[in-house]
């Protein structure tokens, strides 16, 4: 029962099904916009990352899940003089998606970070089960 995926594996942004509609419309939305292609032999993951450096960022995956997450903080001081701020900012810029990606090898998954963009290679395993086994009932 172990290799059975939880609901929450299968769909993973399921409590979430309006918020990225909604969020993208007005603007706001806090997440990394992800590309994830199938192909035969391998899956293909671009995920763009603003604010974000390749030290910022961590990529797992365990359990048929794909887990990307960054975080990045950067302040910002115009003139400070004796405590009276002229202007003094901050601001956090943090992700946190996960996939489910069923049979990758990930003894092989291979991945890249320029200039905001990571890009991952997830290749499949040599056995997949492609065809069904119909079970006779008694």
């Amino acid at each position: 029962m172990a290799n059975v995926p939880s609901m929450r594996d299968m769909f993973p942004d399921f409590h979430d099904v309006f918020s990225p509609a909604f969020n993208d419309f007005f603007g706001f939305s806090n997440l990394p916009k992800v590309d994830i292609k199938e192909n035969e032999n391998d899956y293909e993951l671009v995920a763009d990352m603003p604010g974000c450096d390749k030290e910022d960022t961590n990529v797992e995956y365990a359990d048929n899940t794909l887990i990307i997450s960054a975080k990045h903080e950067s302040h910002s001081e115009t003139k400070a003089e004796a405590q009276n701020y002229l202007r003094k900012e901050r601001s956090l810029v943090a992700y946190n998606r996960s996939f489910y990606l069923p049979n990758v090898d990930e003894e092989k998954i291979t991945g890249e970070f320029t200039n905001g963009v990571l890009k991952l290679t997830l290749p499949k395993t040599e056995h997949q089960d492609k065809h069904r086994k119909r079970i006779e009932l008694s």
